[in-house]
């Protein structure tokens, strides 16, 4: 089944008219000997594709014919290996140490006629959740996120590793990023999540990175913590930590749908959704940069020993809640939509409102000062119940096509995003990984960008990694292609983009 192309979308929402927005050119499937698909970089010069499998394998995959991509190899490493990068003919690979608590490895490769040369390898911190070469390839960032082990017996902190690779690899000077300057009474008064049974340090968990174009600024999320933090990348130093705050569905425009009863029902409540964005992009408009989230969210609901979500049920038990607020019937209403178990409402009890997790939403922020300018509000929501109800906020994990299955936990979780400029103008895709799908946002007015379609299929589901390949780098002259991968369906799929 071919990916829906939800054509009116663009006749509604711009003055220009594309026939195809994300036409599917070739894939990838488990019967082509796939193990997996989640990460992927690009390697312009030999039209190389590095895609990791979500687990411990690395395909070098040739789209020099992007309709019949080719696995040429798959290099399997001892510990999962979660994130790849490339600058040129060098290609990072992060992996994680068995167990996942103990220092994660970085491999520097040259990637020479389609065959990988170890160069180099360095440690770095617990879970590296993520690599990212400089838009020069002078200096690597990686995430370490530092997640705890399942009883919390070991819980790493969290900080970003900084390679400087300008003097050559075998000159490297690597350094630690830590978030010792900062102190947990200033990072939650910045409206920081610090939460968890260690300390502050070992509370902040880095996800995701995105350089700025001109490579002087890195932007790093920190997930759980609802936060972003900016690097100074000459300097080395992490100079700022941004709060992200919520999305308030209280308000209009920010309504949503938190109840599973297999019907679509969007409507305001007192209840405001952290953020909590796994992947970040950056972006210029007329000379000013900046950065954009989706707003996935993360709880921790695995292991009592981090147990963070309570329900508001529990909370009225424990006469938390505002009862002129909290109603019977709201207590009904919101069944167990996950709340902070840990920070309900701010200290601001007994609670008048409460926070959940995720922002079911995509967000924009002045690169500068770390303002908020938009956030999506019910995009997502709103645009799957008129043009695709029939997926609204279903699982696509589960491959099983049951709407409204997600709408009592983290709706449709956009997980990552990737930005392309093209002849029209510049365009968001975010991918969706529980709704699974990718939702398209012009960006032309930073201030007010509008959702243009939203692409969803049966056959693709769990989008994690999406890349984009310029015009100037495509394997085929001019194009521009979006490259997905999926991970619950174990897909690589390639679309030409054609807005």
């Amino acid at each position: 089944m071919l990916m829906k192309k939800t054509v009116f979308a663009a006749l509604l929402f711009s003055s220009v008219i594309w026939a195809v927005g994300l036409e599917e050119v070739g894939r990838l499937t488990k019967a082509d000997g796939l193990a997996g698909a989640e990460i992927s970089a690009y390697v312009s010069s030999q039209k190389l594709l590095i895609s990791t499998s979500g687990e411990r394998d690395v395909s070098l995959i040739s789209i020099e014919n992007p309709a019949k991509p080719q696995i040429l190899e798959v290099v399997r490493f001892r510990g999962e290996i979660p994130s790849v990068s490339v600058h040129g003919d060098l290609l990072a690979v992060t992996e994680l140490n068995i167990p996942e608590t103990s220092p994660g490895t970085l491999h520097l490769y040259k990637v020479k006629n389609r065959k990988l040369e170890l160069l180099k390898k360095f440690t770095v911190g617990a879970v590296p959740d993520m690599v990212a070469f400089s838009p020069d390839g002078k200096t690597l960032l990686v995430a370490n996120e530092g997640t705890p082990d399942y009883d919390s017996k070991v819980d790493p902190e969290g900080f970003v590793s900084y390679i400087d690779i300008s003097s050559g690899v075998e000159n490297a000077k690597t350094l630690e990023l830590d978030f010792s300057s900062f102190d947990s009474l200033s990072l939650s008064n910045a409206g920081v999540r610090l939460t968890g049974p260690g300390n502050y340090l070992q509370n902040i968990e880095p996800e995701y990175i995105a350089f700025s174009p001109d490579g002087k600024w890195a932007f790093v999320t920190l997930q759980e913590n609802n936060a972003v933090a900016k690097i100074n990348v000459k300097k080395a130093k992490i100079e700022s930590v941004y709060g992200l705050g919520t999305v308030d569905h209280a308000q209009k425009g920010n309504e949503f749908d938190f109840r599973k009863d297999k019907k679509i029902q969007l409507e305001n409540a007192p209840i405001r959704g952290y953020l909590q964005p796994d992947g970040i992009k950056t972006f210029e408009v007329d000379g000013k940069l900046y950065f954009v989230t989706a707003d996935e969210g993360a709880k921790r609901d695995d292991d009592p020993a981090t147990m963070d979500v309570t329900t508001a049920q529990a909370l009225k038990k424990a006469g938390r809640l505002n009862e002129s607020v909290f109603t019977a019937d709201w207590i009904q209403k919101l069944g167990e939509l996950p709340i902070d178990g840990e920070n309900p409402c701010d200290g601001q009890e007994p609670c008048r409102y409460l926070n959940t997790f995720g922002g079911r939403s995509m967000s924009i922020f002045d690169g500068e000062t770390g303002k908020r300018v938009w956030n999506s509000g019910n995009s997502f929501e709103k645009f799957l119940a008129e043009h695709h109800p029939e997926y609204f906020n279903w699982n696509a994990k589960k491959a099983k096509l049951k709407m409204d299955a997600r709408s009592g936990n983290l709706g449709c979780e956009p997980e990552n995003l990737a930005i392309a400029k093209t002849k029209s103008g510049l365009f968001a895709f975010v991918a969706s990984e529980r709704t699974s799908g990718i939702a398209v946002f012009d960006l032309k007015n930073p201030q007010k960008p509008q959702i243009l379609d939203y692409f969803v299929s049966i056959s693709d589901r769990g989008p994690e990694g999406v890349l984009v390949i310029s015009a100037e780098e495509s394997p085929e002259k001019g194009v521009i292609f979006l490259v997905v991968g999926y991970e619950y369906s174990t897909t690589l799929t390639l679309y030409r983009v054609n807005y």
